[in-house]
């Protein structure tokens, strides 16, 4: 039964034949006429919306950088991005736990509210708190990330996983 599955997704992505010919043609000037709508999300910094564009539905992004680069640092921005514009986001962390990207995204969260406090991840990953505005403001923040129906909604792929079809 978990072969069948498995099958199924892949003949969905099965390689597909096309023929550049007259019916082809046709099809694309369709397309020419139509309006850009697939379009997602971009990523809200020039110099890389200049070269990437836009993101939409199906489309896998790689980090690629040095260690302590800031791969993370700007996949956990896109994904507050994301969110923020009430867009879903399912996370499979290869680094970082779930409790720091909630906490990264939440301290994102309170720097772009009306107060714009600046929260070390660091010390809030402890529960220290330079005043009690700064705690609320993050439990707050926190609260919003679980419960706004304006944003989108948060979720993560915890643990390793491997999907292989065997055949007998």
């Amino acid at each position: 039964e978990n072969i069948k599955i498995i099958q199924a997704l892949d003949e969905e992505n099965m390689v597909r034949h096309v023929k550049i010919d007259s019916k082809w043609l046709e099809e694309e000037r369709k397309s020419e006429t139509k309006v850009e709508d697939e379009a997602l999300i971009d990523f809200g910094i020039p110099e890389i919306d200049e070269k990437v564009g836009v993101l939409r539905r199906s489309n896998m992004i790689e980090f690629v950088g040095p260690p302590k680069g800031g791969k993370t640092t700007l996949a956990q921005f896109l994904t507050e991005r994301c969110l923020e514009k009430g867009l879903n986001v399912c996370v499979w962390p290869l680094e970082g736990t779930k409790k720091e990207w909630t906490t990264v995204i939440t301290c994102l969260m309170v720097r772009k509210s009306a107060d714009s406090i600046a929260l070390n991840k660091n010390m809030v990953m402890l529960n220290r708190y330079n005043s009690e505005k700064e705690k609320q403001c993050f439990l707050s923040a926190k609260q919003m990330l679980a419960t706004d129906k304006k944003r989108g909604r948060l979720s993560f792929i915890e643990g390793t996983c491997y999907v292989e079809t065997f055949r007998e």
